[in-house]
């Protein structure tokens, strides 16, 4: 017997209208699939391994985001804590306050790497609260004055009358973005001034934020590479103002995930302005404690602090206890459960990563005892 391999065809029957007797009155035409089958598998693979990879991908860069931070919040910790002495000399000071500065420019990497690694797989949750425009453009000069004062750049804030003073969206994501686009401009931007603008745009009604600055400016054609990862317009920018090469793109990622837009225009040596538009519908006035989100003022309270690591459970532990809470410390997700059983806690601040049982198990039991 021999043995035949399948081929898979697919069949077209066309009837000829007035075909004569005896001339064929259907024409039927045939084609082999069998290789537009194996071509949809292989896809189907291919896909299939890409999303392993980036599965893969979310899954280290979750872990190593865990190990850098550890180390990074005790630096970044104890260096605060120091500087929180009044007693601590000049000198000193001086080397604890370029500590935490050190510290701070590595943890605004990590959180960069890790941002954009969320926006790719579609992990960031956009808030909805109200907010005000003023303070949130406000608190972002602020925060950048810092730096903008020791070089003598002017930074100005306007916003249109027709700004809205509440609307609903996620400041959070959109004090990011501004922070951003105003860090820049401040880098890039060697004498003069910065300056940032929020109208309502005639056609649609969305609101446009955009930071100018007097800087060194962007030749048009390298526009296209500024909002692309890990891109700068040449290497001699990297190495003279550092950066990842990752903020303009997520800020990219966050304005689009809001339905808005992005953009910039600049030439060299006129500075540049950076733009993006979204819509943020207006809305009453909230109570103060719903305002972005802030919880009212708590009272001291009883907290359990479930912490593996030594150097965090001391940083914690002090920064806790200075605004006047106590504290109980806890190594591992079994020990939380036995000092929740021996007695009443207001809050169990829990660690996830921990060695025999892990926070979510430990969580999970703690809830379900009775009370």
């Amino acid at each position: 017997m021999v043995k035949r391999d399948r081929v898979w065809v697919e069949g077209a029957f066309r009837r000829i209208p007035g075909a004569a007797p005896g001339e064929p009155a259907i024409i039927a035409t045939f084609r082999d699939v069998g290789e537009r089958q194996r071509h949809a598998r292989a896809l189907e693979e291919a896909r299939i391994t890409a999303e392993r990879a980036s599965q893969a991908k979310t899954d280290f860069l979750a872990s190593m985001s865990h190990e850098i931070r550890t180390p990074l919040n005790g630096v970044i910790g104890y260096a605060d804590l120091l500087l929180a002495d009044r007693t601590l000399p000049g000198r000193h000071r001086r080397y604890v306050d370029r500590i935490a500065a050190a510290g701070g420019a590595l943890l605004t990497v990590v959180d960069d790497i890790l941002d954009f690694s969320r926006i790719e797989a579609g992990g960031i949750a956009l808030a909805e609260v109200p907010f005000a425009p003023a303070a949130l453009v406000d608190n972002a000069a602020s925060i950048v004055r810092g730096l903008s004062e020791p070089k003598g750049l002017a930074l100005d804030v306007a916003l249109d009358s027709a700004v809205p003073d509440w609307v609903r969206g996620d400041p959070d994501r959109l004090r990011q973005i501004l922070l951003n686009l105003l860090n820049n401009a401040v880098k890039f931007t060697p004498a003069g001034r910065v300056a940032v603008r929020v109208e309502v745009e005639a056609e649609g009604g969305a609101l446009r934020f955009s930071v100018s600055d007097t800087g060194i400016g962007i030749a048009p054609e390298q526009h296209g590479r500024l909002f692309q990862r890990f891109s700068q317009v040449d290497g001699s920018i990297r190495r003279q103002y550092g950066g990842s090469g990752l903020g303009l793109a997520i800020c990219k990622g966050l304005v689009e995930l809001m339905g808005g837009a992005i953009g910039v225009d600049s030439r060299p040596g006129a500075g540049s302005t950076f733009w993006f538009r979204v819509r943020l519908p207006a809305c009453p006035a909230p109570a103060a404690e719903e305002a972005e989100g802030r919880p009212a003022p708590v009272r001291p309270a009883r907290l359990l602090l479930v912490e593996d690591v030594p150097i965090n459970q001391d940083l914690a532990r002090a920064v806790l206890e200075a605004d006047g809470h106590g504290v109980d410390v806890a190594g591992d997700g079994a020990a939380a459960i036995e000092a929740v059983r021996a007695r009443p806690y207001d809050l169990v601040l829990m660690d996830v990563q921990m060695p025999g049982m892990d926070g979510i198990t430990a969580t999970k039991m703690i809830r379900a005892m009775p009370g």
